[in-house]
């Protein structure tokens, strides 16, 4: 919910909550009530709902002088946003802007992966900054990490904030609140763009990845994490429901299913990889093991294991070993190799 509807919603309860004082006391209770219990119901619904969390406090405990003091509340923050410089200015007048040239440029774009088309990138130097460079050089590379922002840099950002300069910590926490208000804006903008291309499954999907990835930014508050996990899996499950042989996207779900403590639905879209598929999937083989051992079904691993061996002896033979612990564990466990 964004300003304008905040402060429209509360005008007319405010002006419901003043009606309602004309009345007999019996009625002031049972609509007062009433107004409490819509505003909740939107409170669980809305995904952004910063303002009508402080709304309901006001109106339960106050009444239309609740309903009142958040008009102004909003039109203040309104004037005040409006006057007040945006966060780059502020950042620009702490730190001020290396010069770049050209060549510099195309650097930092072929560093930080903007040009390249693979799905990963290596952030170990930006780590290695991190944990051994000069402060101006991770005051730099602070500043690029949040200009040319991508998830990969998340490890690198976490180590800033714990470094035993103040000047990097502060520039770090500033950069994670700018990214955070980044993505929360591109999330609205992919959100509208959705409604807008009704019945549009790619946009819907993009929609989808986009909240999967907010939701493992291990740097932002837990109830949006939630949320934005709640969301992904919210749209994964409209696109299956058109799309439901798509085995990437059932991945994906049941990683969040996972994630979420769900283990029956999330095993019963792993195991529904497996019924008459030609191909053993690793990533589902993983997430599978996963499942089995949070619930300490150790047998049901050695027995999948046992049952998929001819499948797993080439993804093994061709893994690493740093990558796929997972892979090595289970196979020494059912063939006596670990």
């Amino acid at each position: 919910m964004n300003l304008i509807q905040g402060f429209f919603l509360f005008l007319l309860l405010f002006l419901a909550e003043w009606f309602l004082f004309t009345l007999d006391w019996k009625w002031i209770l049972f609509g007062h009530a009433a107004l409490c219990l819509g505003l909740l119901y939107l409170l669980r619904r809305q995904e952004e709902a910063r303002f009508i969390a402080v709304g309901f406090i006001f109106l339960t405990t106050m009444g239309p002088f609740g309903a009142a003091m958040m008009l102004l509340l909003l039109l203040l923050y309104w004037v005040f946003k409006r006057g007040a410089d945006p966060l780059t200015s502020l950042l620009e007048a702490i730190f001020p802007k290396i010069q770049e040239y050209r060549g510099q440029q195309v650097s930092d774009r072929i560093i930080f992966g903007l040009d390249s088309f693979a799905e990963e990138m290596t952030t170990l130097p930006l780590i290695d900054i991190m944990r051994f460079g000069s402060e101006k050089q991770k005051m730099g590379a602070i500043n690029k990490m949040m200009r040319y922002y991508k998830p990969d840099f998340i490890p690198a950002l976490k180590i800033a904030l714990d470094d035993p300069s103040n000047a990097v910590r502060v520039l770090a926490g500033t950069a994670v609140a700018e990214i955070e208000s980044k993505l929360h804006e591109e999330f609205v903008v992919r959100q509208k763009a959705w409604k807008r291309a009704t019945g549009d499954l790619n946009t819907l999907l993009q929609l989808a990845d986009f909240c999967k990835s907010y939701s493992e930014m291990s740097f932002i508050d837990m109830e949006r994490n939630k949320a934005m996990r709640s969301a992904a899996l919210k749209y994964y499950e409209m696109y299956l429901a058109e799309r439901s042989r798509d085995d990437e996207v059932k991945l994906k779900a049941a990683e969040l299913l996972l994630q979420e403590g769900r283990y029956q639905q999330a095993e019963k879209i792993l195991n529904s990889l497996y019924e008459g598929s030609s191909t053993f999937r690793r990533e589902a083989y993983q997430l599978l093991m996963e499942l089995y051992f949070q619930q300490e079904r150790y047998e049901e691993m050695r027995a999948f294991t046992e049952k998929h061996a001819q499948e797993l002896k080439p993804l093994i033979e061709s893994a690493d070993p740093l990558e796929y612990q997972e892979l090595h564990f289970v196979w020494g466990m059912v063939h006596g190799k670990a």
